[in-house]
């Protein structure tokens, strides 16, 4: 819009300024509320992690009825790796078996560790940091759900 202009006594035009609706330090705020991430709604996390641990508990009690199908399928890939040399699982194992600490250890890790920390991540990240926090469960979900997929759908079972 252009300034409008009045004729004072004297004969001399002075502009009018006009009322602004926002100027560019007001456009400037409004851009960075609408960029910056809002933290989750606490109730919508809750639901979702609810609603994914019944799919997952699902899917994971779907596969022991697959079990004949999950060992012919880990018995395929232990002659693939064998065939291409890649086999080292069962050398890694019998060297380390002796070593009782390193089991103990590795088994507390395997049960509760990676679910500890994964956990305190996210807590830490929903905290602290909204908006890496959202990519970040995204990232976990759809990771976890295509795991999910290839159990399901290519079900394995560790050799006896």
């Amino acid at each position: 819009m252009g300034n409008t202009t009045v004729t004072t006594p004297e004969g001399r035009e002075s502009a009018v300024p006009q009322p602004v609706a926002a100027g560019p330090r007001q456009d400037q705020d409004q851009l960075r509320r609408l960029r910056t991430p809002r933290r989750p709604r606490f109730w919508f996390e809750i639901l979702l992690i609810a609603v994914s641990y019944w799919t997952y508990s699902l899917v994971r009690n779907a596969v022991p009825e697959q079990k004949a199908e999950a060992l012919r399928n880990a018995d395929w890939i232990w002659q693939v790796e064998h065939y291409l040399g890649i086999a080292i699982e069962e050398t890694v194992n019998h060297a380390v078996n002796s070593v009782t600490w390193l089991i103990i250890a590795m088994n507390y890790y395997y049960a509760t560790l990676h679910f500890v920390v994964t956990l305190g991540v996210l807590v830490w990240l929903y905290r602290r940091h909204p908006g890496r926090y959202a990519a970040t469960r995204l990232v976990l979900f759809a990771t976890t759900g295509v795991a999910l997929v290839g159990y399901y759908l290519y079900p394995l079972a560790p050799r006896g």
